[in-house]
């Protein structure tokens, strides 16, 4: 099991202006390790949304260049959300802890 609270930025080099947190948990859920079921808050913490929430949900394939969860809701300006999220990641150093991913979210909400 993982537990995360990272930076979410909106430009991609490190050290760009973070506009939200990921908070949540990664836990193993395949027996080979291949898998992992994801609980994923996106705490909006500057900006236009600051203050809402959007909570993704699923199971995230560890080895795949690209992941896909599903978004189960929200908070704020994102009450009653759903949709899609996809993960890519870009760059990954495990000996400094340090994982960059890239992330497109589809998102319906009122």
């Amino acid at each position: 099991m993982v537990c995360t609270d990272d930076p979410i930025t909106e430009e991609i080099e490190e050290g760009s202006a973070p506009i939200a947190r990921g908070r949540g948990i990664f836990i193993a859920s395949a027996l080979d390790g291949s898998d992992a079921h994801t609980l994923l808050s996106v705490v909006f913490i500057n900006g236009k949304y600051k203050g809402s929430t959007l909570e993704l949900q699923g199971s995230y394939a560890l080895f795949e260049r690209v992941a896909e969860v599903a978004v189960v809701g929200g908070t704020g300006k994102f009450r009653l959300a759903r949709g899609y999220a996809t993960f890519e990641i870009l760059y990954n150093d495990s000996l400094r802890g340090y994982l960059l991913a890239r992330s497109n979210m589809t998102v319906l909400h009122y």
